[in-house]
């Protein structure tokens, strides 16, 4: 299978990215206030998206921030 490589190398290098970050809701939203409602099809997907604003866990040392710019 072709695509089972390529899928494991992306989760590989995708889901550290997820977790190291802290996620909350924009303007102070609680969870119970998310509109969890779907839309039926070959799939479900949600009728509105979902919004999140993301910070990192471990601030970045000025190090690496100065040297990236």
């Amino acid at each position: 299978m072709p695509g089972m490589g390529f899928g494991l190398a992306t989760l590989h290098l995708t889901l550290p990215q997820l977790l190291y970050c802290d996620w909350k809701l924009p303007d102070g939203m609680k969870p119970w206030e998310l509109d969890m409602s779907e839309t039926a099809g070959l799939a479900l997907a949600r009728k509105t998206e979902l919004k999140l604003l993301s910070s990192p866990r471990v601030p970045i040392p000025a190090t690496v921030q100065a040297s990236q710019e």
